[in-house]
């Protein structure tokens, strides 16, 4: 018996069940059934009410007890979305999409501390601005996908805290972007070449100003400390 006549078969058993079911038989079993636990919660309830002992059922009084407790659970989520002003539905993440990204040019610190390498890469479409900046200090932090880059930043760079200030439509000044970042982690035995740290600086700016163009002033912070160098 090949493949083809297999899944044939299949289909036709499949295909048999699906129209043996009956909706109807189906609709009035779980409707009988449902008669049959309320019935029996009235009467734990009326014999507890009343102070005679009631004959449990384990098996029921553990369906009864997961029916309760779910739907006491699933009540206290509607009051949460309702006191927070969300939509029931917004517990479930948006299935992710292949088509939404976008194609980004960063620049990257050369070995030999003078020239900036670019590259075009592919990148998610963030929600908002600060998700995105922060995705190109990490790109850059990160170094070259093609070249050996990794001394060009000898240390592990994290933000604490992105601030995006938007200037009035009646200036010509552009918006700032300030980066304020953890100390960095020096990497063990590897000594900084000279103005890689200046590089890594220009890199990080001119990366984020030429993918978010309105975007021009950037200052890049150490706890709180401008100009501060981090290595």
């Amino acid at each position: 018996m090949n493949i083809r006549t297999e899944t044939k078969k299949r289909c036709g058993e499949a295909a048999k069940f699906i129209k043996s079911i009956n909706p109807k038989a189906l609709l009035n079993k779980a409707l009988a059934r449902s008669k049959e636990l309320f019935s029996a919660a009235k009467d734990s309830i009326a014999s507890f009410m009343n102070g005679r002992p009631y004959k449990w059922d384990n098996r029921q009084t553990n369906l009864r007890l997961i029916i309760t407790l779910s739907a006491l659970f699933f009540l206290d989520y509607l009051m949460f979305c309702y006191h927070a002003d969300k939509n029931i539905f917004s517990i479930f993440p948006e299935p992710p999409s292949i088509f939404s990204q976008r194609e980004i040019t960063v620049y990257l610190p050369a070995l030999d501390g003078e020239t900036l390498i670019n590259e075009k890469r592919r990148a998610p479409s963030f929600e908002n601005e600060e998700r995105f900046v922060r995705f190109l200090f990490d790109t850059v932090a990160k170094g070259s996908v093609f070249q050996s880059t990794a001394l060009a930043v000898p240390a592990e760079m994290n933000i604490r805290k992105i601030w995006l200030i938007e200037k009035s439509k009646d200036t010509l000044e552009k918006d700032m972007c300030a980066i304020d970042c953890e100390p960095p982690i020096l990497v063990d035995g590897v000594k900084p070449l000279p103005a890689s740290e200046a590089l890594f600086r220009k890199a990080v700016e001119k990366t984020i100003s030429e993918n978010i163009p309105h975007i021009t002033n950037i200052v890049l912070l150490e706890g709180g400390i401008p100009d501060k160098k981090f290595w």
